[in-house]
């Protein structure tokens, strides 16, 4: 698992405003981020999946001695289990009513999509999309983002936010993410039935959009809305462009491990702002000439060469990846010279612009 440095983090903003309600402190930019992260914890899987106090559905997390106890995965941040067991003692988020947990891992569509809905009053709710887990489904499809759109798991959070805004008629509607999940919360946020619904758009970290694609006349009243976050050495926040407001933040990782949100430092209630990283730009640049510059039978090439790598692999979750760690350099071994030609171009450009 991933595991943060101990900081001036999301941590020590819950110690130092978790005693104030939303009436006493609002919402922010912080508050989204915790929220989003729920999502990893799976709350209500296997419960009834009726509305219930967050300490209620934490419950379980209040026994947990060593977090070893429950493994997440290789991407996910190990802090999320200390945010399960903390958020129980939190005056800020004990008691807020959490609702509505969907999860999907589907091979035959290729999505892996999950969501829930977590109540702050009786006026507002704040809906939450997860960003990318464990399973190599969930990474075949983002990858199908360089050929597919919408791919299934936008689809879902559209239709997921449009059942939350009929279901709960008189609330208003926060949306956010983290990484694929920030995506999410974008596409659903701007493309809903009820945009007249929606208060504010977040996306932490998270992949943009082909501006091609999108049609700008259908979502220009709710763009103002999207705030992008990002650490200063962003590496899949710089993926394709973004619509909305954008926000720098420290980190106190470097490279790819900036991308764990609980690096990302504090000042009093918002994150600590900075300025994005040469790398950063110059990785958005070099990225998207390069994926924008290839014709849809070369995109549909790529993409069919990554999936073949996964299926080669022949396992199911990154954890099964890092028991097995020769099976990756024996798959790759099989491709021909024209698949390896694509995947080392993207490669490259990690290498080039130090984004590893």
């Amino acid at each position: 698992m991933v595991k943060s440095k101990e900081d001036d983090n999301a941590f020590r903003y819950l110690k130092w405003r978790g005693d104030l309600n939303f009436d006493q402190d609002p919402f922010n930019d912080v508050d989204s981020f915790i929220i989003s992260q729920l999502t990893f914890l799976e709350l209500m899987i296997s419960d009834d999946n009726n509305p219930k106090p967050l300490k209620q559905a934490l419950a379980p997390y209040s026994k947990l001695k060593k977090f070893d106890e429950i493994n997440l995965g290789v991407m996910i941040p190990k802090d999320c289990l200390k945010l399960g067991k903390t958020l129980i003692k939190i005056n800020r988020f004990h008691n807020l009513i959490i609702s509505d947990f969907v999860k999907t891992v589907n091979a035959e569509l290729i999505e892996q999509f999950c969501a829930l809905t977590l109540h702050l009053n009786d006026e507002l709710m704040v809906v939450a999309f997860q960003g990318t887990d464990d399973t190599l489904i969930g990474w075949e499809e983002n990858f199908d983002m360089i050929t597919k759109f919408p791919i299934p798991a936008q689809e879902s959070a559209k239709k997921y936010i449009d059942l939350m805004a009929e279901k709960y008629p008189n609330k208003k509607i926060i949306t956010t993410g983290h990484s694929k999940g920030g995506n999410l919360s974008v596409y659903a946020g701007l493309f809903t039935s009820y945009q007249n619904r929606i208060v504010q758009i977040y996306n932490f970290d998270g992949p943009g959009f082909e501006l091609k694609n999108i049609d700008m006349d259908i979502i220009k009243d709710n763009i103002n809305k999207v705030i992008n976050i990002y650490p200063e050495h962003s590496t899949v926040g710089m993926i394709f462009d973004h619509l909305g407001k954008t926000k720098i933040i420290k980190s106190n990782e470097k490279g790819l491990l900036q991308h764990n949100g609980f690096s990302w430092t504090i000042d009093y209630n918002h994150f600590s702002k900075a300025t994005l990283s040469n790398n950063s730009l110059k990785f958005h640049d070099d990225l998207n000439e390069l994926v924008q510059g290839m014709s849809e039978e070369e995109r549909n090439e790529f993409s069919s060469s990554l999936r073949r790598y996964v299926e080669k692999i022949n396992v199911n979750t990154l954890v099964e990846l890092s028991n097995i760690p020769v099976k990756p350099i024996f798959a790759y071994k099989e491709f021909s010279k024209k698949e390896k030609t694509f995947i080392n171009r993207f490669i490259k450009l990690f290498i080039q612009n130090r984004m590893l």
